[in-house]
């Protein structure tokens, strides 16, 4: 006999526990009474198609387009050495 499939409250209750529920709040924002949209449309499909955030690039799940994120310089020891050094003198 195979596992149990719930169809009830119960199992909705379960599901939701386990995936968490879908934070809204993080992809838009009422500002004088008006939704404001925190991300990104793909340029390609048009407004109301989103940009997923990954860690290094805005992807469309739609058609595939893909904008990199151009990853931020950091600045090596010496030269934050060499600049602290300037500024003491």
């Amino acid at each position: 006999m195979g596992a149990k499939i719930c169809f009830g409250k119960e199992w909705s209750n379960r599901r939701e526990g386990i995936m968490g529920k879908k934070k809204l709040w993080k992809l838009y924002s009422v500002k004088d009474g008006k939704i404001i949209r925190k991300t990104k449309f793909c340029p390609v499909c048009g407004i109301g198609v989103y940009l997923a955030k990954h860690a290094d690039r805005y992807y469309c799940g739609k058609c595939g387009y893909t904008e990199y994120i151009k990853p931020k310089k950091k600045s090596s020891l010496l030269e934050r050495l060499e600049a602290e050094i300037k500024k003491i003198e």
